[in-house]
């Protein structure tokens, strides 16, 4: 069980984690978009968006783990 203080910390850096997955996911999203247009205008660039489409999949599953610990360590304190 977590005291009040410490609840606080993890929320905070977790929730920075969070925020910084997701400029990442951002990005790399974008990546995949432009090489996707670069595929269709030009034939090529298809193996680069699969590259970035793979980091985005598994940026997305570092934040499900970050959710996943949030709730079983720090929502489940609430309890």
């Amino acid at each position: 069980m977590l005291d009040k203080h410490t609840k606080k910390l993890v929320i905070k850096e977790t929730e920075r984690m969070r925020n910084q997955l997701n400029n990442q996911i951002d990005h790399h999203v974008n990546r995949v978009e432009e090489w996707a247009n670069e595929w269709r205008d030009t034939g090529s660039g298809l193996e680069e968006m699969y590259q970035h489409a793979a980091i985005v999949q598994q940026l997305n599953s570092k934040l499900e783990v970050i959710d996943r610990f949030l709730k079983e360590n720090v929502e489940g304190d609430a309890k």
